[in-house]
């Protein structure tokens, strides 16, 4: 059975740590390499540690200099949308208030259509300076015909890098990983076409039988991690494996891929309590936590802070709606923003 990337409208979704909604999950090919049912807990321990041990670097970071030459991928973009075209266009930026519209492939802003564009390959032919940012000249694939975008924070949107496929499927297809939100994704089948989240587990095991491109827009994952639970329950994890291509304030020191998923079952990586992940996987936070609890039950905060000078050694983690005090290593504060 074929899993299909729909055109029809998708709802635009924000993973949140209430209920989710049952709906159909997404299909996921029988062709696909399954398990043996045989295989032993000692085998499969084996495979992630050694997961892990070749896990440690992302793929190197190319900035758009160093994009000439390269193939890129022009994401399926949400039927809702599309009435909008894509950000690349016919013309030079600075050369579009003047050019004529071509009716069969842009729209009157120079927008290129979704149906000339989506899924399709493009390669970079050259890339120039334009002020803070660059203008990227492509070669779009099957037409030959030269298409341009400006990049915005270093980044374009619209596109994936191609060699992050390749590295994504060497990297997770047919391991086994975890979701660090606690939740899955599903497309439910058409005519609603509507993207969903279930809730499960942070430590329920997730079989990667497929990986391919996911959907624009912002902010874009470009990379459908799709996955299996062993009651056959299917779904994907949206998912980064390099940060070419992503802008700047958006780029990390960790792995691309950190804040999305564990490589190894975090069970055996913390050995935490029945208590503790039950609280855990309903996203909460109690006094005396340590920060990698707080970390698996919030994801990591948008800022990290010393104390003040006078106070004792210790941190304050800022999220949107909580400021967070810790003292060697424990959470001894919480307080509204």
């Amino acid at each position: 059975m074929k899993f299909y990337l729909t055109t029809g409208i998708l709802t635009v979704f924000i993973l949140c740590t209430g209920p989710a909604t049952k709906r159909s999950p997404v299909l996921i090919p029988d062709s696909v390499e399954k398990p043996a049912s045989g295989s032993s807990d000692t085998a499969t321990q084996s495979r992630e540690r050694q997961q892990v041990a070749q896990s440690l670097a992302a793929p190197p970071t190319l900035p758009p200099p160093e994009w000439v030459g390269k193939k890129f991928i022009v994401l399926p973009k949400q039927q809702l949308l599309c009435a909008q075209g894509y950000s690349l266009t016919t013309c030079r930026s600075k050369t579009c208030d003047t050019a004529a519209i071509n009716p069969e492939w842009e729209n009157s802003k120079h927008r290129i259509h979704c149906s000339k564009l989506s899924g399709d390959s493009v390669y970079v032919d050259n890339v120039e300076p334009d002020g803070d940012e660059w203008l990227i000249t492509f070669s779009h694939i099957p037409t030959e015909k030269r298409i341009f975008s400006r990049t915005h924070k270093q980044a374009i949107s619209e596109i994936a890098f191609g060699d992050d496929l390749i590295s994504a499927r060497k990297r997770w297809l047919h391991t086994t990983v975890f979701s660090k939100k606690g939740v899955i994704s599903q497309l439910s089948p058409p005519p609603s076409a509507a993207i969903t989240s279930k809730r499960i587990r942070i430590q329920d095991s997730l079989r990667v039988v497929d990986v391919r491109w996911g959907m624009t827009p912002l902010p874009v994952k470009p990379l459908w991690l799709m996955v299996r639970m062993n009651d056959t329950t299917e779904g994907f994890i949206p998912i980064r494996i390099s940060w070419t291509n992503t802008m700047t304030d958006r780029q990390t020191e960790r792995a691309p891929w950190d804040d999305d998923i564990y490589e190894t079952n975090p069970v055996d990586l913390y050995q935490w309590d029945d208590n503790m992940w039950e609280t855990i996987n309903n996203h909460r936070v109690v006094l005396e936590m340590t920060t990698d609890q707080v970390t698996a039950s919030w994801g990591y905060p948008p800022a990290i802070n010393p104390l003040p000078a006078d106070s004792s050694a210790g941190e304050l983690w800022t999220y949107p709606s909580q400021t967070l005090q810790f003292n060697q290593n424990k959470l001894t504060a919480i307080s509204d923003r």
